[in-house]
């Protein structure tokens, strides 16, 4: 079995909306059924959602998930009283619960940090560690864009999983040294955007116009692949499945055979220089800057 199989979470954003830079939605697609039992077949089962990916969770519920282990983000509780914010919490995973068709959570993450930030989000966290101990979800923890996100936050929130960004550009989480920090304190790092949305599949000609002023960056990417003979697809999986102190590697798709093409992954004992790839530019490398 190869690295990224042992790790792989099916990720479900462009499953209720249009995502990444190929707006893909996978809901729209006829191959969803042999995806579901691809993942089945070759013992892929965890899953990764979230409240905010709309119908998601409604068509989840619709492809018999109660052996897979669930990973979902909570919404924000903009508009609800600290003083019923606990039971609002709870109505609302019971609610998801009755969507997926599943009796419990394998995880729950708060999926924005700054809500950390207010005591609405402290009170939140303390609603999951109390699920936690009733057996409601395994483990709990947050969804992160920056690893600095971490000084700020980790001790004073201590999580079991951190879901992050990760790929060629986006080596932060490594160089920060939190990956590491990560591993030792026994909490899981979940790899998240190791294809950047879909930009770093992009050929050399099809690169969307907001992003020419980076062509320096992605012209040097393209020469490296070129010079280690490897295809841009290729080049994120081996990258991704080199990193120690991953635990797990979400991924979406867009198709049935995106999916069977990382599972069919062969192994690469070639040590490839990833480092040179690394880059700093945050308007990039965060798509929630484009």
């Amino acid at each position: 079995m190869n690295k990224i199989k042992k790790k792989l979470i099916f990720g479900t954003a462009n499953l209720g909306v249009r995502y990444g830079i190929n707006a893909s939605n996978i809901s729209k697609n006829s191959s969803l059924k042999k995806i579901f039992s691809l993942l089945k077949r070759e013992k892929v089962l965890f899953i990764d959602t979230a409240y905010t990916y709309k119908n998601a969770q409604k068509y989840l519920g619709k492809h018999n998930i109660k052996n897979f282990k669930i990973i979902s983000k909570l919404p924000k509780f903009k508009k609800v009283n600290l003083n019923i914010l606990e039971e609002e919490v709870i109505n609302h995973i019971k609610q998801s619960l009755k969507k997926l068709n599943i009796s419990r959570f394998y995880a729950l993450l708060i999926h924005d940090t700054k809500e950390l930030d207010s005591n609405k989000g402290k009170k939140i966290f303390k609603v999951l560690q109390l699920l936690k101990k009733r057996n409601m979800v395994k483990k709990i923890g947050y969804s992160i864009y920056c690893a600095s996100e971490l000084d700020k936050f980790f001790y004073k929130f201590r999580p079991d999983i951190v879901q992050g960004p990760l790929n060629i550009f986006d080596q932060r989480i490594i160089c920060s040294g939190w990956l590491k920090k990560l591993n030792k304190s026994g909490i899981e790092f979940h790899a998240r955007s190791i294809f950047l949305q879909g930009l770093l599949l992009k050929k050399k000609g099809e690169l969307p116009v907001k992003f020419k002023k980076y062509s320096d960056i992605f012209i040097n990417y393209h020469q490296w692949l070129k010079k280690n003979n490897l295809n841009s697809f290729t080049a994120c999986l081996y990258f991704i499945s080199s990193i120690k102190f991953v635990k797990k590697i979400i991924v979406g798709v867009d198709n049935y055979f995106q999916l069977q093409d990382i599972m069919s992954l062969k192994p690469n004992k070639k040590k490839y220089n990833f480092k040179q790839l690394s880059c700093l530019n945050k308007n990039l490398i965060n798509p929630t800057n484009w």
